[in-house]
């Protein structure tokens, strides 16, 4: 696999996972019903922020491993 094939692999995965969290905190608290349009707004752009600074250290040398495992 060529270089740029392996870091948009893991860029890719990366903001995935982000994208699944941000997703997963919109719809709990659209569920909840107590929270107005903006704070749901501002909350995603802070959970998707937060889980992608947190999920990148974790994910790229997994990532890393596995396809130089190939």
């Amino acid at each position: 696999m060529s270089r740029v094939t392996a870091r948009l692999v893991t860029a890719g995965s990366c903001l995935l996972l982000a994208g699944l969290v941000t997703t997963l905190f919109v719809l709990a608290a659209l569920q909840l019903g107590k929270y107005s349009q903006i704070d749901i707004y501002i909350g995603a752009a802070w959970v998707f922020t937060l889980s992608l600074i947190i999920s990148s250290p974790i994910l790229v040398p997994l990532i890393r491993k596995k396809l130089k495992g190939e």
